[in-house]
């Protein structure tokens, strides 16, 4: 779309917004919107007041779609979830046991950032956003999953030394704190973007990456031991992630060929009949380097 420049006093210049657009954001002369400079780029955004709603049947859904399905809507940035139901019960596969519809959804949205029951009656439960998000917010959240990461790993790894059951039992739920955050962090990118509008598909690669980490180490914790040698690949996984961890935030190219001695020291070591997640973990920090080397 082609936009002639117009004069606007002695310092600035102006253009037109197409009216289509205004409308669509429900704008109106002497509403603010948002202007970033990014290079030789000026990118407008609405501060918008369009509620995105939607409305969907669960009836046939069982526990799992219906995480999935919440979890898809929030992530893609919908301000208002009706849920319709004809069920009684579901069973949730977690716990096993046969619930309400309205308490599964109640478990869910629990574990959601920003987002409450407002509503709740026999076939329907409503879902709405508590705030806006900001896109000041992600930075925050993204570092946060980093230093997640490295705790669900370190104690991860002293679980498994100790082979206290208690200790390995806490990882999941570890786990499930990290993708609480995973799934903001994608809700704030898909409603806000990242500040760097050429950034934000690079940073959904690693919030996924991360995710898909702890998952990793999840289920590394229900083996109960892990022998001598996948130890000491676990160890050199965890220093890895230190390692990237430091790149990422101190943008220090010294940390790329830390990175890949490390790397090359556990594929030394590898062999197919070690654990296979352990192998995973180092595969995906090295597509966790890839993207890293795309935020320029």
């Amino acid at each position: 779309m082609k936009r002639k420049l117009m004069s606007r006093g002695i310092d600035s210049v102006g253009i037109v917004i197409p009216k289509k657009w205004a409308d669509q954001y429900s704008l109106k002369k002497g509403d603010e919107i948002d202007l970033d400079i990014v290079g030789e780029k000026i990118v407008i955004g609405a501060d918008s007041k369009l509620i995105k709603s939607v409305t969907v049947d669960i009836t046939q859904f069982n526990s799992s779609l219906i995480y999935r399905q919440i979890f898809a809507l929030y992530c893609a940035g919908y301000d208002v979830l009706i849920l319709k139901f004809e069920n009684k019960t579901v069973e949730d596969f977690r716990s096993k046991k046969m619930m309400k519809p309205q308490e599964l959804i109640g478990l869910i949205v629990d574990g959601l950032i920003g987002f409450e029951i407002s509503e709740e009656k026999k076939n329907q439960v409503v879902i709405k956003e508590l705030s806006s998000v900001k896109k000041e917010e992600f930075f925050p959240h993204f570092r946060k999953l980093f230093f997640q990461v490295q705790q669900l790993a370190t104690d991860c790894k002293n679980a498994l030394i100790s082979g206290n059951k208690e200790e390995l039992e806490t990882i999941s739920r570890q786990d499930r704190r990290l993708n609480r955050f995973a799934l903001y962090c994608i809700r704030i990118l898909n409603k806000a973007g990242a500040k760097q509008p050429y950034h934000t598909a690079v940073f959904y690669s690693i919030i996924q990456s991360l995710e898909y980490m702890g998952d990793e180490i999840s289920k590394l914790s229900q083996m109960g031991r892990l022998s001598k040698e996948n130890m000491q690949l676990f160890e050199l996984m965890i220093q890895g992630f230190d390692v990237y961890t430091k790149l990422f935030f101190e943008h220090d190219q010294k940390y790329f060929s830390e990175f890949y001695v490390i790397r090359r020291k556990f594929q030394s070591q590898w062999n197919d009949k070690l654990n296979l997640h352990l192998y995973t973990l180092m595969d995906t920090m090295t597509t966790l380097l890839d993207r890293k080397m795309e935020l320029v």
